[in-house]
């Protein structure tokens, strides 16, 4: 995954020549192939891996089962694998921490992943028991897991400030309020992925822990019926740095939560 500027050589040498003969449609897709591998490697110099998804037991002994498969690169000095956080009213938040070997003052950069199916608003709710529970709520071990809970979109947002909230308190001992998290600006990005570009939305919150030391940029990106919640938790002191900006950037780039995240992740364990 290091740098290949020698990739990037060949593409532009086979450019020029592919141009000089005035063939459009090669210069085209060489033109395409040079963007590709120029983001490529404009990635691969500040991205490290890309997340593995959980597993394992929750600490109530149930198996961790991800609702569907993310792609997503964590900037280079933060570590693939992740930490189960918290678990806030049926939304588990996952902490994928700062490497041991970074730099010193950067131990409070994290990346901080929810994800979760989307309910319809407009859908029926379940049929009630005769003691006025959800049918398919009790005896589920009979008949295998639990279906993975579904939320709105509304009811998603407030799950992961909820979540948010305990994260602050169970690792700072700090008591916050969700009030205090705020709206931010929403970030769109234009990427290219198999050559084809792809349109990013993201609606965007900000929220200073009260001790000031953590700013946590959240952003929240929707496809189909799939919804992930992206949190970075920078140290105040370097929130504004440009290579941190970079890293956070274009790790956001690289966020795909639709059905094709699972072949993404395939092509990006090919190339090694």
């Amino acid at each position: 995954m290091g740098n290949s500027p020698q990739r990037l050589a060949l593409a532009a040498c086979l450019l020029g020549v592919v141009g000089g003969c005035g063939l459009a449609d090669y210069e085209k897709q060489m033109l395409a192939t040079y963007e590709r591998l120029k983001q490529m490697d404009d990635e691969d110099r500040v991205l490290g891996n890309m997340v593995a998804m959980p597993s394992g037991k929750d600490p109530f002994g149930n198996e961790i089962r991800p609702p569907f498969v993310i792609f997503m690169r964590v900037p280079r000095y933060l570590r693939p694998t992740p930490e189960l956080a918290v678990i806030h009213d049926q939304v588990a938040l996952f902490r994928y921490p700062c490497r041991a070997d970074a730099f010193k003052g950067w131990q409070d950069f994290n990346l901080l992943l929810a994800w979760s199916k989307i309910k319809d608003p407009s859908a029926a709710p379940p049929p009630k028991d005769k003691l006025g529970t959800d049918k398919g709520t009790i005896d589920q071990g009979a008949s295998g897991p639990p279906p993975d809970p579904e939320f709105t979109v509304d009811e998603f947002h407030k799950r992961v400030q909820g979540a948010l909230v305990d994260y602050i308190l169970r690792t700072m001992s700090l008591h916050a309020n969700v009030q205090d998290i705020k709206k931010a600006d929403p970030k769109k990005y234009h990427v290219l992925r198999d050559g084809r570009p792809v349109k990013l939305d993201f609606e965007c919150e900000t929220f200073t822990d009260p001790r000031g030391a953590s700013v946590f940029k959240v952003h929240y990106v929707y496809a189909g019926f799939r919804q992930a919640a992206v949190i970075f938790q920078l140290p105040t002191a370097l929130a504004s740095d440009a290579e941190f900006h970079k890293m956070v950037e274009f790790s956001l780039k690289t966020v795909n939560i639709t059905p094709s995240a699972g072949g993404q992740r395939a092509k990006f364990n090919f190339r090694g």
